[in-house]
Parts: structure tokens; C-alpha cells; sequence
């Protein structure tokens, strides 16, 4: 079975290394996700420089990297890709940087592009929050179909909607967690 390609923003890999980000373990849950369901992880090639200069533990950064060189694509933008995110940023006024990883994505066959910005730029590849894509799992999976201790509200309306349909609905989050616990 062949792969599904799904681009990372620098803010989830960012979230990934640093254990006190709000995201941080949405992010954790995402990647065993991604890896143990026959994605293929994507970056930029610019993002390296960075998590580097944003991530305080060089060393964890340099050993992270070192790991997903032979795992992940690590991909360039290319002169056409740039060319035209600076053509749609002058155009409307969009964040360069942006349009730049949703170009690369899309160049580079990703379904999806997963960030954790409020506001990212559409230019054809479905993007989601971590949150969003996460719930969007749930759904079709029927259940929570990886690990989090901690559900964001946006999971955990998930888990109602297919709890509801199932008519085992958790009324607090600490049952719901006791019952991810048990089982």
C-alpha cells in the first residue's frame, strides 16, 4: 500500500520538542498516529533552520533531525514554487512563509498540510489543525484510535459524536480518560 503524503508545519514539529507547548502532546499523538497509519511525513528543507534557531536543546534538535533525515521527506521549495508564492503574496497579501509551505505541499503531492495557525492560506491541499485532524480520525475510526491523556475540546466533541451513536457518551473528561486508561 502506498503511502499518504501529509506536510508538518514547523509549529507542530516545534510543539513535538518542547514538552511545556500547550500542543505538545496532540502534537506527540499526531506523529504515533501518522507513523503507525501508513503516512508519509513531510517538511520543508527551511524548516531545519527553523525549529534550530526556535527549540532551546541544540543538541535534542540536532539528534531529532539526524533521526528523520532517513524517515521523513525533507524537501526544497525550487524556484518555480518560490516564484509563485511570491506572485499569490503580492497578488493578495498573504504570509509569504506560509504560502511557501502550502505550495511545497502541495508540489510535493501532500493530502493534507497540519498546522497549528489560526488563520493559514489555501492554495488547494486541505489544511487542518492538529485538532482537526485528529478529530477527523476518531470519527472514522469510531473510537480514539491513539493515545492522549489531556483531550482538547475539539477530540473530545469528537468522541461524543461517535460515543453518542454508540450510546456510551463520557460525561466528564476524567471518565473519559478512565475508561482511554482501562482499556
Amino acid at each position: 500500500m502506498e503511502k499518504i503524503n501529509v506536510f508538518l508545519d514547523a509549529n507542530i514539529i516545534i510543539d513535538l520538542m518542547v514538552p511545556l507547548r500547550p500542543q505538545h502532546e496532540a502534537a506527540s499523538a499526531l506523529l504515533k498516529y501518522l507513523i503507525n497509519n501508513n503516512y508519509q511525513i513531510v517538511i520543508s528543507e527551511d524548516m531545519l533552520s527553523t525549529v534550530f534557531y526556535v527549540v532551546k536543546e541544540k543538541k535534542q534538535v540536532l539528534n531529532f533531525f539526524k533521526t528523520i533525515q532517513s524517515k521523513w521527506y525533507i524537501v526544497p521549495f525550487g524556484a518555480e514554487v518560490i516564484q509563485n508564492a511570491i506572485d499569490l503574496s503580492l497578488e493578495k497579501s498573504l504570509d509569504l512563509e506560509d504560502v511557501l509551505q502550502c505550495l511545497c505541499a502541495k508540489e510535493n503531492g501532500c493530502s493534507a498540510l497540519i498546522t497549528n495557525d489560526k488563520k493559514f492560506v489555501d492554495c488547494g491541499v486541505a489544511i487542518y489543525t492538529v485538532d482537526e485532524f485528529l478529530a477527523e480520525k476518531i470519527k472514522e475510526y469510531g473510537g480514539m484510535p491513539f493515545d492522549i491523556k489531556i483531550p482538547s475540546k475539539q477530540l473530545l466533541d469528537a468522541m461524543k459524536e461517535v460515543e453518542e451513536n454508540k450510546g456510551t457518551f463520557h460525561d466528564t473528561i476524567e471518565d473519559l480518560v478512565k475508561d482511554l486508561k482501562s482499556s
